[in-house]
């Protein structure tokens, strides 16, 4: 009637973070930490072997490579044969410990639950129908209606808290779940992000009476590194990016910032980073600097590096290059053959010691 095996499952090498699930056997599950969890498997009458499953979890962590041991249990139901008892399964991890930055850009998506205190998608249809990138900013055509039929009328106030003119919507008892359209013209925020602000009017309805809700626009990261192409200008074109970590640190990580001339580019000092926050942007800015000078365009380092007790955070660094465009002309001069300016020489007398010959 087949055969019960038993056999035990050990720690090999194994890091911070490190879950597996034994998918065989009875009284085996998930473990953080293998110190000897055992089970059994059947192997059927007519066969000779079953599989021992052994699924590593994914996790966050940027840790070493790791293995897990299988050892067969002695039993007096069969015989263990020499070096046939034992095997061990290698697992590769796929986080890495990193700091990436990236340029940030805004797409056609809102962030709906930016707002903790409403629960926007309940009460509200927000969607966006058209969005174009703009010399000046950015075109946006917005859907709205409610998911509820309000007591009373409802105005809606949709605005751009960088500046732009706002506009009403009112939705009433009988049309409030008809979608309306707005368009208007965003401008960037410091974070290079885009925003819409939402109000409502103070209309007694236990619903929509006096909200005030956040819709920031979602934003993609797009890597960048050394071998990007990144500039600046004179002309006040400062340079946004993005900054975060590419595993979950075990304890709070610093990076700091740095510029490599600070005649053509200042950055801030330092970002801080948690097991929380790890993995979202933090913006920061490569402020252009103006001189009065003639000198090209010229080319700079910004690099970032990390400190934690972490050990792989302690010394984390990543660099790119900014190239700063220059503002000034050259000054043309030009000479009338006709009428030429007469070149007025000055001679300035220079302290000599006594018998220097002066070529």
């Amino acid at each position: 009637g087949g055969l019960r095996v038993h056999y035990t499952v050990k720690t090999g090498t194994s890091g911070i973070g490190t879950q597996f699930n034994v998918l065989h056997g009875s009284g085996v599950g998930q473990s953080s930490y293998f110190s000897g969890v055992s089970g059994w498997v059947d192997i059927p009458e007519g066969e000779n072997s079953a599989p021992i499953l052994i699924e590593a979890i994914d996790d966050l962590f940027a840790e070493s490579d790791l293995s897990v041991n299988i050892e067969l249990d002695t039993n007096a139901a069969y015989t263990v044969h020499g070096g046939l008892g034992s095997a061990t399964v290698n697992v590769d991890d796929d986080d890495t410990a990193s700091i990436e930055t990236s340029r940030l850009v805004n797409i056609a998506s809102l962030d709906t639950t930016a707002e903790a205190s409403v629960v926007v998608d309940d009460l509200f249809d927000f969607a966006i129908t058209d969005f174009t990138e703009t010399a000046t900013g950015t075109a946006v055509a917005i859907s709205v209606a409610l998911k509820q039929a309000p007591s009373n009328d409802v105005t809606l106030t949709v605005y751009d808290p960088h500046g732009t003119t706002p506009a009403l919507l009112t939705f009433t008892t009988a049309n409030f779940s008809t979608p309306q359209s707005v368009q208007m013209g965003l401008t960037q925020g410091v974070d290079t992000g885009l925003d819409l602000a939402v109000f409502t009017d103070a209309n007694g309805d236990s619903k929509y009476n006096d909200l005030s809700i956040s819709l920031p626009f979602r934003q993609l990261g797009v890597p960048f590194d050394i071998n990007t192409s990144l500039s600046t200008s004179e002309a006040g074109d400062d340079f946004p990016f993005g900054v975060r970590l590419t595993s979950k640190p075990t304890d709070t990580v610093t990076v700091a910032l740095s510029s490599g001339d600070t005649s053509e580019g200042l950055i801030g000092t330092e970002l801080t980073f948690t097991t929380s926050n790890w993995n979202v942007y933090q913006v920061v800015t490569v402020a252009a600097q103006d001189d009065s000078v003639l000198d090209g365009d010229m080319t700079y380092t910004v690099a970032v590096i990390s400190a934690s007790v972490d050990s792989k955070y302690a010394a984390q660094s990543a660099s790119f290059l900014l190239t700063n465009q220059d503002d000034e002309s050259p000054v043309e001069t030009v000479i009338n053959d006709a009428n030429p300016a007469p070149i007025i020489a000055s001679l300035v007398p220079v302290a000599h010691a006594a018998g220097e010959i002066l070529g």
